[in-house]
């Protein structure tokens, strides 16, 4: 206590030499009050000098105060007496410059009488408005109370009960700013005022534990004091408050401090309630959400702060703060679980097995098995008495223990002096307690053997910490032993709870991969968790230590971690009170399993522990179905093969169709979307047969399979991207089983390939690996027919642009693509940028119209030769070459040839208009043919003609034509030129939408 006293010695001395200044200021400002008066009148008033005089005050401070205070005795300022009250209170003064404040306003006060007022008002407006920093308020509380001291503030009693008025009648509550501002400037305020306002007040730091020393004899403790009393005494001579005032305001004071302390006791009940039920939470979930954490911060600082002040306050008024502190153990132990015991096992069954409750919730009844005393219950009955009667007799309280003690020996000792003898051979027997019952009359004999001595329960839990090497399979019993002895002997789980505790924690620091350690791991988690089942070991250390393991979980640690799990997980799971953490816990450790690259064997236990705590008996019900459903599920999951589908057919068709159709479809169907690919041809050629005898079959099989793949087009998820494929290769079975046609296929490809959504592209690789798929599965149909492999050709180009586009391709698509030209046997397109696959396409539109446009014109040609007489054609046979009779032949022959095309023509025309985009009846009404020359004749000018090549002969590669001139009527050139204008329209049309074509 040395240093404290030192410390409060020199506040005490630096306050007394403060103490006499202050006489000083007052006897020397009761002579100087009368000169000053008659001689400020001949000092310099301007207004500049006080101005400036002003401007100092506002910065005043220690250090230049000297200065101000020579102005201020050349410089008469009877007129600005409010200004310089106003700029000294408004420098930023702190504890250090009070005193060269106090020296200037006595300088002030001795000049100018009004001072002392208008000082005082100004004082106490700033100490009781709250809109001025505490700190600010505090020095103006210390100014005002020196300013009492030397005489320049007078007749303030009235003044000072309002502002403590303003200060106690705050309502008191933690979590208001206000009660804190209340009581720190209540407190600042009674040390300024010390025991001038109100007595026992204590001034000085250090002060108690020097009153502590001076109760003790300590001399410097005790010539401490005197000074304190000293300088007090010297203070309530400088001025003092009447008794009946002081009262008051100690009534006042002492009512508010008794509020405050209330408002504290009610804030650490919450908090400890608050912190009770987060420990509770911690506990049975493993983690607090923010919230709770972010409320509980806030309320600990907020009572620390208010207990912070309160506790400078009942310093300064003499008086004690309660302690407040936090219980550790509180919610972390077993009064955060609910223990079950042996009448909790009918209302709450945490086992499964019949067996297990038996062991785990049915003790024995030692009560009723042994003798009262035999468990220790009248040891604790009888020592009251000495207590009762230790007040009368002192000298004989030894005598009635002593006997006691001998008559509990012999009680408890029934075998004599054999007893040691008993026990030992009593605890021998331990590893023969493998069933309830052996465990149950060992719990009997172990009470009549003296188990009540504390020396007997330390022996028989060295033996329980010592079990069998790899044994585990005998702890549930050890456990029930322990379990059944605790109610009566509370040594026992003590000490075994504290030794399983050290031994996990032990054994966790040793870090060895050899298998010796691995075991006494296993037996201490596996004896854990039958105690924990027993509700002897507390489930909230269990869940530390299990979270412990998962800081590295590896090695050891799994094992460890598994076997707790496998142990009493469950049991935890199923308790309402544990279940939200153990399943917290669960997926704690499936995170870190999959997380980590565990080795196979830890794998295989966490998935094993995993599933003796949720259990394996699954919560969906199986779907109950008839007879005639479970053996067609049968027939199509099972048995259907590519050899035996007309055995599955004819079994399917034996059934009454109007009631089994359905199912047999959705059944196919289903076994498409989850069958695997080997199944997919089998289920097409099941889908051929039934449709020989119910064409409906296959047509209802195909429209639900284009349906199944345009909504896969509408919603592209990538979770059910097999079962499009599956659906996309059935379409190609079916159309190569003649079940649907084989125009599909192209058809299908352009819905594929230009399908979107609002503008946007849903996963272009995978339709290309759609459109690749089909193509292969359809590829024997395609084949067949020459029209839909023409399609499908013409398909190709764009097919080649829109690749190219996404270029470059995942390996499995690009894998796909080519199987797909190599099953078509089509030429794989080797282009080397997107711009490549452009040109081409462009290449082959202006292609397909130069195809349509001569097709066209040979229409027209043919429209107009039937019109032509005998006449016209011998005039035009003479202008041309020289040609005998197998030339008109040729060209009767030729003109044939142009009447136009077939049906079967027609139709693929129409398809390819359609798939090119392209006018259907332009495309149905040309023909291939070269662009007519319109001549004019020399002698006639009116008549004109038009110049065809027609081809003759064609052998090889060579072919033999002539030139034929035909008039052309009126109406037949104004068709020409319609045409013509109407092909260019189209050309320039085609190549716009080629060019702003976007993929």
């Amino acid at each position: 206590m040395r240093e404290e006293i030192q410390m409060c010695l020199d506040s005490v001395e630096e306050e007394m030499g403060w103490m006499e200044e202050m006489v000083g200021l007052k006897s020397g400002l009761s002579q100087q009050r009368g000169g000053e008066e008659s001689s400020s009148a001949r000092l310099d008033s301007s207004m500049k000098k006080n101005t400036a005089l002003i401007r100092k005050l506002r910065t005043l401070h220690d250090e230049n105060s000297g200065m101000i205070m020579a102005d201020i005795r050349k410089v008469n300022q009877s007129k600005y007496v409010s200004e310089a009250v106003s700029a000294i209170l408004d420098a930023p003064l702190k504890s250090k410059d009070v005193k060269a404040a106090i020296r200037v306003c006595c300088m002030l006060h001795g000049r100018y009488p009004d001072f002392g007022s208008i000082m005082k008002e100004r004082l106490l407006d700033m100490i009781s408005s709250d809109a001025m920093s505490v700190a600010k308020r505090k020095t103006r509380i210390k100014i005002f109370f020196c300013l009492l001291r030397v005489g320049v503030v007078e007749n303030v009693f009235p003044d000072l009960m309002n502002t403590v008025r303003c200060w106690t009648r705050v309502k008191m509550d933690i979590s208001q700013k206000e009660s804190h501002t209340a009581l720190a400037m209540l407190n600042t305020f009674l040390k300024a005022g010390g025991v001038s306002i109100m007595e026992p007040i204590r001034v000085f730091n250090g002060e108690k534990e020097v009153e502590g020393d001076r109760a003790a004899g300590v001399e410097e403790a005790i010539g401490c004091m005197k000074k304190v009393e000293e300088s007090k005494g010297l203070a309530k001579e400088l001025w003092c408050l009447k008794k009946e005032h002081s009262d008051k305001l100690k009534e006042r004071v002492f009512g508010c401090h008794d509020a405050a302390l209330a408002a504290l006791d009610a804030a650490w009940s919450s908090l400890t309630r608050l912190r009770k039920d987060n420990n509770v939470i911690l506990n049975t979930r493993g983690d607090l959400s923010e919230k709770r954490m972010e409320d509980f911060k806030d309320a600990c600082q907020q009572f620390e702060s208010f207990k912070k002040i309160l506790g400078s306050l009942s310093y300064t008024l003499c008086r004690e703060l309660p302690e407040y502190e936090f219980d550790e153990d509180t919610g972390y132990g077993e009064e955060s679980f609910r223990v079950v015991e042996q009448g909790d096992g009918e209302e709450a069954v945490y086992f499964d097995d019949p067996d297990d409750v038996a062991l785990y919730q049915t003790l024995p009844p030692l009560s009723e098995l042994v003798p009262p005393i035999l468990l220790g219950q009248k040891q604790h009955t009888e020592m009251k008495e000495p207590m009762v009667e230790a007040d009368g007799e002192d000298g004989d309280d030894s005598l009635p223990s002593s006997s006691e003690e001998d008559s509990d020996e012999e009680i408890a000792t029934p075998l004599g002096s054999d007893s040691t003898i008993s026990l030992s051979s009593l605890i021998l027997k331990l590893p023969e307690c493998v069933s309830i019952d052996i465990c149950d009359s060992f719990v009997v004999e172990f009470c009549k053997a003296g188990g009540s001595k504390p020396n007997s329960q330390k022996a028989l839990c060295k033996a329980l910490q010592r079990p069998p090497f790899g044994a585990m399979q005998i702890l549930p019993f050890y456990s029930r032993i322990i379990a059944s002895l605790c109610p009566w002997f509370p040594l026992i789980k003590e000490t075994m709870v504290k030794f399983l505790q050290r031994e996990f924690y032990g054994l966790k620091k040793k870090i060895d991969i050899a298998t010796d350690t691995l075991e006494p791991r296993l037996r201490n988690a596996c004896f854990i968790a039958e105690l924990i089942k027993f509700g002897i070991y507390p489930p909230g250390k269990a869940f530390i230590q299990l979270r412990s393991l998962f800081d590295d979980f590896s090695r050891h640690n799994v094992d460890t971690a598994c076997c707790l799990v496998e142990h009493c997980g469950r049991y935890l799971y199923q308790r309402p009170d544990t279940k939200v953490r153990m399943k917290n816990m669960m997926a704690t450790m499936v995170k870190i399993k999959n997380a980590k690259n565990l080795e196979q064997r830890h794998v295989a236990l966490i998935d094993a522990a995993q599933a003796t705590v949720y259990g394996t008996s699954s919560t969906q019900q199986r779907k109950t179905r008839t007879h005639e459903e479970e053996y067609i599920r049968h027939l199509i999951y099972s048995e259907l093969a590519s050899d035996n589908v007309t055995q599955v057919s004819t079994a399917c068709r034996k059934f009454i169709w109007s009631k089994q159709s359905g199912y047999i479809h959705k059944k196919i169907l289903s076994a498409v979307r989850k069958g695997k690919h080997s199944q997919i041809s089998p289920l097409a050629s099941l889908t051929k047969e039934l449709a020989v005898y119910y064409p409906s079959f296959a047509v209802n099989i195909v429209d639900e399979v284009l349906e199944d793949i345009l909504c896969g087009l509408e919603n592209p998820d990538a979770r059910y991207n097999q079962r499009r494929l599956s659906m996309v290769r059935f379409l190609g079975e079916l159309c190569n089983k003649q079940c649907a046609e084989a125009n599909l296929v192209p058809d299908m490809m352009h819905i594929i390939l230009n399908y979107s959504m609002e503008g946007e592209i849903p996963d272009p690789h995978f339709r290309i690996k759609l459109i690749a798929t089909l193509g292969v599965a359809a590829a024997s149909s395609l084949r067949r027919s020459g029209g839909n492999r023409t399609r499908l050709f013409a398909f190709l180009p764009y097919f080649e642009e829109f690749v190219m586009f996404f270029h470059p391709l995942p390996m499995d698509v690009q894998l796909d693509v080519d199987e797909m030209y190599r099953t078509l046997n089509a030429k794989y397109p080797k282009h080397a940028t997107y711009k490549d696959a452009q040109d081409a396409l462009l290449r082959f539109h202006a292609k397909q119209s130069r195809k349509q446009s001569s097709a066209s014109m040979h229409s027209i040609q043919e429209f107009d030769s039937m019109n032509l007489d005998e006449e016209e054609i011998a005039t035009q046979s003479e202008m041309g070459s020289p040609a005998d009779d197998s030339s008109l032949e040729i060209d009767e022959e030729s003109v044939r040839r142009f009447t136009g095309p077939s049906q079967e023509e027609e139709s693929f025309e129409r398809e390819l208009a359609l798939a090119l985009g392209t006018n259907q009846d332009l495309a149905s009404s040309n023909h291939t043919m070269t662009e007519p020359k319109i001549k004019s004749a020399a002698g006639d000018e009116g008549s004109q003609k038009l110049s065809f090549k027609v081809m003759t002969k064609k052998s090889g590669k060579k072919e033999k034509s002539k030139m034929v001139q035909i008039p052309v009527t009126r109406g037949v050139a104004q068709r020409l030129k319609e045409n013509k204008e109407a092909e260019a329209a189209e050309k320039a049309a085609l190549k716009r939408m080629v060019l702003a074509s976007e993929f």
